[in-house]
């Protein structure tokens, strides 16, 4: 063979050494690529069902504090002030203590609301934490409600006029309607299942795609490792 075909050759092998390399780089940036786009759809998914999970689990941990039955033995861990009170008085306040008690006894579900908000905002936006704020929101509510009721057994009511009984009959409604449910008006409810309608909006189809997408794959994962028999 002449040294003009050899050196023909050589440059040939090199070209395509080169194209090699250069096409096994590029496959490995887009596997890199396609992996980190696959770990977020499935982060963003686990992440989509926590908050649904908490939007679920939250409209029963409100509406358990804001039930107005209470069971025997409620509001029995209230702080009892140096003073001695009467029995009457004791369970007049115990029983404004109860929602003061529930909300302690879901503590732990509230640490888990606070914990994923950032998770929420890094994923869905600002806007989408929202939905959680409305949870904490609510507890907020009740709590002021309650505490506002305690202060005031404090104390006995004198009433100097109509006017006064009117006055207090209003504020009582209205404190009513925030600390227990069951109106026919009941903004607060209505708030949590608003925001619960909207997380499920955001984040159903997300878990659906990922899901079928999951499902897709081990399908032919399957597929690929099951063995064949003769044809």
């Amino acid at each position: 063979m002449s040294d003009h075909w050899i050196f023909g050759w050589d440059q040939i092998l090199a070209a395509v050494n080169s194209a090699a390399v250069i096409f096994a780089a590029g496959a490995g940036i887009w596997g890199v690529r396609t992996w980190r786009l696959e770990r977020h759809d499935t982060r963003q998914a686990e992440i989509a069902e926590d908050l649904l999970a908490l939007m679920y689990e939250g409209q029963s941990v409100i509406a358990h504090i804001r039930n107005p039955f209470s069971y025997a033995g409620e509001g029995s861990s209230r702080p009892r002030p140096s003073v001695k009170e009467s029995d009457k008085l004791a369970i007049e306040r115990d029983g404004r203590y109860v929602p003061i008690e529930r909300i302690e006894r879901h503590a732990s579900f509230f640490d888990r609301v606070i914990e994923l908000k950032p998770l929420v905002r890094a994923y869905f936006g600002r806007g989408a934490v929202a939905h959680l704020d409305a949870l904490l929101a609510a507890r907020a509510k009740v709590l002021v409600a309650a505490r506002a009721e305690i202060r005031e057994a404090e104390h006995e009511r004198q009433f100097r006029s109509d006017a006064e009984i009117q006055a207090w009959a209003t504020k009582q409604e209205k404190r009513d309607a925030v600390l227990w449910e069951g109106s026919n008006d009941d903004e607060l409810a209505s708030n949590i299942r608003h925001h619960m309608e909207r997380a499920e909006n955001l984040t159903l189809s997300i878990i659906r795609v990922t899901g079928n997408n999951k499902r897709s794959w081990l399908s032919g994962t399957l597929l690929e490792r099951t063995p064949r028999g003769p044809r």
